[in-house]
């Protein structure tokens, strides 16, 4: 009976495989910008935004 059963394909010999030395860890610290900056820099561009649109309103009337 088990000799009428198919054998599954078999693994190539040139396969390799990867073994990891160390178990990956989190990082201490984000490389993303902080969001103190990013609240800055988008304060600044909010603020320049009104202030072009203060002054296109202004030249309309």
């Amino acid at each position: 009976m088990l000799n009428t059963l198919n054998v599954g394909p078999s693994l190539d010999p040139r396969f390799q495989t990867y073994r990891y030395l160390r178990t990956p860890e989190e990082p201490v610290k984000r490389d993303s910008p902080r969001r103190a900056f990013l609240m800055i820099m988008w304060g600044i561009v909010g603020a320049l935004t009104g202030a072009g649109v203060a002054l296109a309103r202004r030249r309309k009337n």
